[in-house]
């Protein structure tokens, strides 16, 4: 496989912004690219989820990052690596300055969009500060590389099927942004990161600098992006969020390939090699690929915008799908994944409501070696039927009743999940659900702890706590939830008190191997006493104990109980440093008329304009 060009040679559609690169000229991204650095605000409505991902006003940053080296720096001002103060983590923080009312309106736009996408396939931002000069994004750190540099700096020959894991991963991602009315409008190698360097399914889509709102059926006007990876109806100022779906098409081009299929010396050539559309299939290299290889990319790089195929349809391509299905025991894996993360979802279950908060605290910053992340991502991508990016109750209960448990269990358990209460379950509650609480250590409790503490005061109160939930939970819920873990009785609930709640047992109410083996003989008397106790609302008689959990004398069920099995460590992997994103403008466009607000179930929003 050849390459035709480098990053340095890579000339993009002018712009008159002026910020320094890593490499190439003023108002140019890291790889000489011309930039535009102007960005939509996006508004949403807030959940639980979102509202512990706070922004915060601060006198002086050091108090809360030590700051180290730098990763990147570019046309959004620069990547640092950082440690927390509290808890001693590494983070990935983007830092641009308050002066620059472009960089500071693009960093907003991308912590608002941010802190609602709860994805495996998208990087995930913890924290945004801001004090009298700047305002930093803190985000989890991937330690592996971009695209871009795996394909052109180390000339890495993936092979057909790791590029086929590998878009995959970025059609989930963007199957998840268009369910929830968001285009990303800057697909490139450069803002694709493999989070464990050697594995394909470790992909992690980021800088979000770019992306927008939209309403269906409705167009967007600005010319955004990378000028070899533009559809062309963007370049013509009038197109959806398909123009994503063009740009994965370039990408898998290019990853079977390492050869750009549009680029051109100037700009003016590669603008008009993407109107022509013409992808050039070599014999030397396509013959040795599959034929379904070469259909999936026209259906991409198609002019045609609603001949073009969306992200759900390009999941469902032969191509995909064919390279999937001699997984060989792939499917006995997957059940007995799902039946391992049950023992902890079912432990999960009975954690008392402040407990099952904490944790989702705790799931925004733990590392992702804690969590078993490929296993819990696969799991949960195969209960998402609808390829949307989260995951309904019917999706999520026809998956336990596989397992062994009765449908009104299951949806019992979904509630308890869902803390949310959106009806779909996003990747975040899922992991709160299915970590193994044994491998929490007191720093991490310290850092929920911090989260959950409004008033800063080192208690957690209802004032307090009502902050933080201000869009979220009721009142009533709130204080539920501060009696529920006051053992003292003051009306707080200090460090030691959530130290002791995580301390308290979390045994689930059976061993998922017996679950598993009893369902199999299709025992309907075990299934119906496959329940949650008491407090959820069940037919199992038992008494109350503290933090809601039952012992095995408790529970009136003749099944071995089992702690949750030891996670398994799994490598961590970088987020894109942003300095790596170029951003394009083409011709100046007429502003266009403000869309209408999206009908997203969890976020409302004015789009691009």
């Amino acid at each position: 496989m050849g390459c035709n060009h480098s990053k340095a040679e890579n000339d993009v559609i002018g712009s008159t912004a002026a910020s320094s690169g890593k490499a190439g000229k003023p108002g140019t991204g890291k790889d000489g690219r011309r930039t535009q650095r102007r960005s939509d605000r996006v508004t949403f409505r807030d959940d639980l989820t979102s509202d512990l991902i706070q922004h915060k006003y601060v006198d002086d940053i050091s108090e809360y990052l030590a700051f180290e080296d730098t990763i990147g720096t570019g046309h959004f001002g620069c990547v640092k690596r950082a440690i927390s103060k509290k808890s001693g983590k590494e983070w990935a923080v983007k830092v641009v300055k308050l002066s620059n009312e472009v960089d500071k309106d693009a960093l907003r736009n991308e912590i608002n969009i941010l802190k609602r996408l709860h994805h495996p396939q998208i990087v995930r931002v913890i924290a945004s500060y801001e004090d009298k000069e700047q305002m930093y994004m803190v985000m989890q750190l991937c330690k592996g590389k971009e695209l871009y540099d795996h394909v052109y700096q180390d000339k890495r020959d993936f092979s057909e099927d790791e590029v086929r894991k590998i878009i995959r991963g970025l059609l989930r991602a963007i199957a998840f942004l268009h369910s929830n009315f968001i285009t990303h409008r800057d697909l490139k190698l450069e803002n694709l990161l493999l989070e464990n360097g050697e594995n394909p399914s470790s992909l992690k889509l980021c800088d979000f600098g770019l992306s927008t709102r939209f309403k269906r059926g409705e167009k967007l006007q600005k010319s955004l992006g990378t000028i070899d990876y533009v559809a062309p109806e963007v370049l013509d100022g009038d197109y959806n969020e398909k123009c994503d779906l063009w740009s994965v098409g370039v990408i898998c081009y290019e990853l079977l390939t390492r050869v750009s299929p549009f680029h051109a010396p100037t700009v003016d050539e590669t603008m008009g090699k993407i109107f022509d559309g013409v992808l050039v299939f070599d014999d030397a290299v396509w013959s040795k690929l599959s034929p379904s290889a070469i259909t999936f990319v026209k259906a991409l790089v198609k002019e045609d915008v609603d001949a073009r195929l969306s992200a759900e349809q390009a999941l469902a391509h032969k191509w995909l799908t064919d390279g999937f299905k001699h997984d060989g025991d792939g499917t006995d894996r997957l059940m007995n994944d799902k039946r391992l993360l049950l023992t902890n979802m079912l432990s999960f279950s009975r954690c008392r409501k402040m407990k099952q908060t904490a944790l989702l605290s705790v799931a925004l910053g733990i590392s992702e070696d804690h969590i078993q992340q490929e296993m819990a991502a696969e799991v949960f991508h195969s209960m998402d039927k609808r390829k949307t990016g989260s995951v309904s109750r019917e999706e999520f209960t026809e998956a336990m009743v596989e397992c062994g448990i009765s449908d009104a269990d299951a949806s019992e358990l979904f509630t308890r999940i869902n803390q949310s209460k959106t009806g779909r379950m996003n990747f975040l509650e899922f992991i709160a659900a299915v970590m193994d609480q044994r491998d929490i250590g007191q720093n991490t409790i310290k850092e929920a702890f911090g989260l959950l503490d409004g008033e800063k005061n080192g208690r957690i109160s209802i004032v307090g706590l009502r902050d933080v939930f201000k869009h979220s939970l009721m009142p009533e819920e709130v204080k539920e939830m501060i009696q529920s873990a006051d053992t003292k009785g003051d009306g707080f609930v200090d460090f030691d008190e959530v130290k002791d709640m995580f301390a308290q047992p979390t045994t689930p109410l059976h061993r998922v191997e017996e679950i598993s083996e009893a369902a199999s003989d299709s025992d309907s008397d075990l299934r119906a006493q496959m329940t949650f106790g008491s407090d959820a609302g069940s037919s199992v008689r038992t008494t109350e104990p503290e933090d809601g959990h039952l012992s095995p004398t408790q529970v009136h069920v003749e099944m071995a109980v089992t702690a949750a099995a030891t996670a398994v460590p799994v490598p961590m992997t970088a987020p894109r440093a942003p300095a790596q994103a170029t951003i394009t403008t083409v011709d100046p466009v007429k502003p266009a008329a403000v869309p209408q607000e999206a009908p997203a179930p969890t976020a409302t929003s004015t789009a691009d304009s």
